[in-house]
């Protein structure tokens, strides 16, 4: 397994930012093959002024070697980025990402390695980076075959790519030995599963799965 191809799907899955009921967390097994290979934990927490705040970490070890990744972003009332952080530590080195959103435009702050770059990137004309998928399962319940289209930063090319998330409808999973309707959400080749809450409880990066323990 490509331990930076990972790091790139997380960094998609944590900008995503759908998220839970108030303050909730949740913790997971890092899967691989169907093998278990290392721990994860989902903090999220609604924001007095109406936007939230999300917080993902795991670690996980392969062939390659040990890797961590933590993300924390915090999302205003609609569902606009103003500020998001990547840290992650693999075999090849480590690299933080600090970005910072301001109406017209991203700043980017990223130290490889002890290595640093600072980056200002314009929003798009009449691009808008709000997100209501944010908020789904939280202040609003979407309908089967609901999309969010718009833009989002990607934090690993530093450039902005089109942003679609789709609700595809409920699906029955089977963690813990519990059997659990869930919501599938898509994105890409990523694919999320959330609990009534909106809590994820399962998700699928590729070649790495996470799977919420009960």
């Amino acid at each position: 397994m490509h331990t930076a191809r990972v790091c790139r799907s997380l960094n998609v899955f944590a900008a995503l930012a759908i998220a839970g009921l108030g303050h909730a967390q949740a913790t997971y097994n890092v899967m691989v093959g169907g093998r278990v290979v290392g721990q994860g934990k989902y903090f999220i927490k609604k924001l007095p002024e109406g936007g939230l705040e999300n917080y993902f970490s795991l670690y996980f070890s392969t062939a390659e070697g040990k890797s961590e990744f933590a993300a924390r972003g915090t999302y205003n009332k609609n569902g606009r980025p103003i500020r998001e952080n990547y840290v992650q530590k693999s075999p090849a080195g480590k690299k933080t990402t600090l970005l910072s959103y301001s109406a017209g435009s991203v700043k980017a702050e990223v130290v490889t390695d002890g290595r640093r770059i600072t980056k200002t990137v314009k929003v798009p004309e009449g691009a808008s980076l709000s997100s209501p998928s944010v908020f789904w399962f939280v202040k609003a319940t979407p309908r089967a075959g609901s999309q969010d289209r718009g833009y989002e930063f990607n934090s690993e090319s530093l450039r902005f790519d089109d942003r679609l998330v789709s609700y595809i409808g409920k699906e029955t999973l089977f963690a813990g030995n519990r059997k659990i309707v869930s919501h599938k959400i898509a994105n890409g080749m990523k694919t999320f599963w959330l609990d009534e809450k909106g809590l994820p409880v399962k998700i699928d990066l590729g070649t790495l799965q996470l799977i919420r323990q009960y």
